[in-house]
């Protein structure tokens, strides 16, 4: 495991991502947002959907989102697979579904705020402080052949403005407005979190 510090911009992209965990909240959704860069610039964008009972879906989280927006930019129809290089920020540490989607669309580096204690798919392990990087690259974890493949050499950067999204998720699980993931470990470790 290695260690890296955020880049510069990773706040400025993190705060995006933050607005629209903001405005999914305000619509009484799950706070989560996403937001993906390449050449320093937006290419997609989305928000957290459908995280209330009556219109229930775990398909439309922001991260998916975000990719089909992408896939409108003209840096995703103009850019090969071999040639993206795009960043994912995520005010939420992503879920397994949206790694795989994100990984096989070129996302090469994950920026989150909040470490998903349950669900979290980086193999992001909460430290006691400061910025933590996870790099894993399949080949050295014994799948063959992934080297060049679609799974190899990503990394992801945690706690990026994380009192900020904690904030948000707190006030989510404090809210009585919806029971998306009540009485769950997640909604424990972040109403205890600091």
């Amino acid at each position: 495991m290695a260690h890296e510090l955020p880049m510069k911009s990773d706040e400025k992209w993190m705060s995006e991502a933050l607005d629209l965990a903001k405005a999914a909240l305000k619509q009484g959704e799950f706070p989560v947002g996403a937001v993906l860069v390449a050449e320093n610039g937006v290419i997609g964008r989305g928000v957290r959907m459908n995280s209330r009972q009556e219109a229930a879906s775990e398909l439309d989280h922001a991260e998916i989102l975000a990719i089909r927006d992408m896939y409108g930019s003209a840096y995703f129809k103009n850019t090969s697979f071999e040639d993206r290089y795009i960043t994912a920020y995520v005010t939420l540490e992503p879920c397994l579904m949206c790694l795989g989607a994100l990984l096989i669309n070129g996302v090469r580096r994950i920026v989150f705020a909040y470490e998903d204690i349950m669900g979290g798919a980086c193999g992001f392990v909460p430290p006691n402080d400061g910025i933590s990087l996870c790099r894993l690259n399949a080949a050295e974890n014994g799948m063959i052949g992934a080297e060049k493949g679609l799974y190899a050499g990503w990394i992801a950067v945690g706690r990026v403005l994380r009192a900020e999204s904690l904030a948000l998720f707190k006030a989510f699980f404090r809210s009585s407005g919806s029971d998306y993931l009540r009485n769950t470990l997640l909604e424990r470790y972040t109403l205890e979190a600091h």
